[in-house]
């Protein structure tokens, strides 16, 4: 089975099984994702790696959101309206969307980690900014929640 097929498979069959928290389709997405990297690595040639490694060290703003992705405002928007947010709540989680984006954008400058690295960081940041934001949600918001993070959400990070 070609590698980003059965990576695409692993993902659909993640997102769609009920019985896994949150975390728990996290954890296999990335896992797939390390799969499929070790097996595009498998089959390079030497001068390939060294291209990908570069590539790897670079920040890559168009694929990661920085330059086009959605502004704090855009994503509390579709939190506020997704989850019917109180203006409370919103005050709230705004701030954290913005150390978020900070942070995230750091570590895309950052040079000196590698591309799996600033991946990884990046996962990290979003994993505490979403158990930030459920502490702050009741359990129909954090059910709706849960739906949105299963469907592709663009609007929300790029």
């Amino acid at each position: 089975m070609p590698i980003l097929k059965g990576l695409y498979d692993s993902q659909q069959k993640l997102e769609q099984n009920k019985a896994l928290s949150h975390e728990e389709r996290l954890d296999g997405v990335r896992t797939s994702r390390q799969q499929a990297g070790n097996q595009i690595r498998a089959i390079l040639n030497d001068d390939q790696r060294k291209m990908l490694d570069q590539l790897d060290r670079e920040p890559h703003p168009e694929l990661h959101g920085e330059l086009g992705g959605p502004t704090v405002e855009q994503q509390l928007k579709v939190l506020a309206e997704r989850l019917n947010l109180a203006d409370d709540q919103q005050a709230k989680i705004k701030p954290m969307l913005e150390s978020l984006q900070d942070a995230s954008q750091k570590l895309d400058r950052d040079e000196g980690l590698s591309h799996e690295e600033r991946l990884g960081n990046v996962r990290r940041l979003r994993e505490q900014t979403d158990k930030q934001i459920r502490s702050l949600l009741n359990d129909g918001q954090k059910n709706k929640l849960d739906q949105l993070e299963r469907e592709p959400h663009p609007e929300l990070h790029g």
